[in-house]
């Protein structure tokens, strides 16, 4: 079988979220078709998370394990991508879930529409750890996710400038990192939003899918003023970079 999607899981200190992560992947209808390739990158974790990849290859079950040192997130990410066999690219995270027919029908997407270089999908906001597609969970009551969705607007390359909306599991040509290159590892939280950038400013189309596909666990408790002044730097810098060459590009 031929693998259409290799999906990149980068883990540290993720003991919690781990197996919920690779159970969810192994889910996948895609998956079951023999046609999604898992790419674990355990960044040095100090936690069990190699255990439970190793119990996972014992049991028969073909996981492609990268180990490294601490690194960046982007760092993690290219490493699996430059050894992904996938015609398309997605980031797992360890926290969030997706439906089990998300993956394929995002890759019947891009299947079916060559001129579209990325997909994305809403999702629900769920405060409940470990959440499965399939069980109760609890939606974010409280603001800045009171509604408990991420319901993202129609792709325009301009409106890119603005926000980034690709939200938390987009997929992608892999294709494209030739194009474009690998994320900048120079970034620590703002580097997907500066790849998709990139990626307007290369004049790639990138479409909405108007379908809840995923669970996107919101840690309320864990996000510090510190990493909020992070992004905010972050992703003005990666706005400006690009700025002028998505105007150019898409500015009629």
């Amino acid at each position: 079988m031929v693998i259409r999607v290799s999906a990149i899981v980068s883990t540290y200190n993720s003991e919690q979220f781990f197996r919920g992560c690779i159970e969810d992947l192994l889910a996948q209808s895609l998956y079951q078709r023999g046609a999604l390739e898992i790419v674990v990158v355990n960044a040095g974790s100090k936690q069990s998370e190699l255990y439970m990849m190793k119990e996972y290859l014992r049991q028969g079950i073909p996981l492609t394990v990268i180990t490294t040192q601490r690194e960046p997130l982007y760092t993690s990410w290219n490493r699996g991508i430059r050894i992904a066999k996938g015609q398309y690219i997605t980031n797992a995270n360890t926290d969030d879930r997706h439906a089990p027919d998300a993956y394929a029908i995002q890759a019947d997407y891009l299947d079916k529409h060559p001129m579209t270089g990325l997909v994305y999908a809403d999702a629900f906001v769920t405060t409940t750890p470990n959440a499965t597609w399939d069980s109760p969970y609890e939606l974010s009551s409280e603001a800045p996710y009171q509604d408990g969705m991420l319901a993202w607007i129609d792709y325009e390359p301009l409106s890119l400038l603005r926000f980034c909306y690709m939200g938390q599991a987009p997929m992608w040509r892999r294709e494209l990192h030739t194009q474009a290159g690998l994320f900048d590892e120079s970034f620590m939280v703002a580097g997907d939003y500066e790849m998709w950038l990139r990626f307007a400013a290369c004049g790639v189309n990138m479409a909405h899918i108007k379908d809840v596909l995923g669970l996107f666990y919101w840690h309320k408790d864990q996000l510090g003023r510190a990493q909020a002044e992070q992004s905010a730097y972050e992703s003005r810098r990666a706005v400006l970079r690009h700025k002028e060459g998505i105007e150019r590009t898409w500015q009629r």
